[in-house]
């Protein structure tokens, strides 16, 4: 996520959560944004730190898996046939109702507040509550709501695929029109796309490897 990003999304939510009201009650010509923004990038600055310690690799190809690995095995089994004997499947605690599950989440917002506020507001416990408050019904309720929508992860699946159809297509578009070698070249020096850029290393080596091996079986 690049700078302008970040301040884009920071500039929404000011707009959307704080000036909506706060513009009515206060003159203060922009004080409380710029204070608010410092205190943003701190934060920021604190996940990144926080986050360069995760071995994202390890996170993602091992412990997602054995964790998604096990869920499914748990739910197969307790789906088992009419002859078997099946197995309870036992859900985490926080899921047991949705008052658990806010509950669950208002504790993980706490503990993202105190490690991330920046250490002159950290002291503030009314502080603290409200923006784990936030967190928890503004932010990570919606968001666990939508992903654990089926249809959310079906329609986002879709988009992908019809998203890389359509950059294929442009992109075989761009270097089968390529009138020269001189612009073929120049397709690949002016290209920034790397998805774009390792197709097309993989089609040179295909038709490189394929016209070589026509060569040396030609009859001589």
């Amino acid at each position: 996520m690049t700078f302008c990003q970040v301040t884009c999304m920071f500039d929404y939510s000011y707009r959307d959560y704080i000036l909506s009201w706060y513009g009515n009650l206060s003159r203060d010509e922009g004080q409380l944004y710029h204070l608010l923004l410092e205190d943003f990038w701190e934060i920021a600055r604190q996940l990144r730190h926080r986050l360069s310690h995760v071995d994202v690799v390890k996170v993602v190809c091992h412990d997602v898996v054995r964790t998604l690995l096990t869920h499914f095995c748990d739910l197969k089994a307790a789906n088992a046939r009419h002859e078997e004997q099946p197995r309870p499947f036992v859900l985490h605690t926080c899921l047991r109702n949705s008052n658990d599950e806010v509950r669950f989440l208002q504790t993980c917002s706490q503990v993202l507040v105190f490690c991330l506020l920046p250490s002159k507001d950290v002291q503030s416990v009314s502080l603290r509550t409200m923006l784990a408050e936030i967190l928890t019904r503004k932010v990570l309720k919606p968001v666990v709501e939508l992903l654990s929508n089926p249809d959310y992860i079906n329609q986002m699946l879709l988009a992908q695929l019809e998203y890389r159809e359509q950059m294929n297509e442009h992109h075989k578009r761009a270097y089968t029109y390529a009138p020269s070698y001189e612009e073929f070249i120049k397709l690949i020096n002016s290209n920034s796309d790397v998805d774009f850029l390792k197709q097309l290393r993989y089609l040179v080596l295909k038709y490189s490897t394929t016209i070589a091996v026509n060569y040396y079986t030609i009859p001589r």
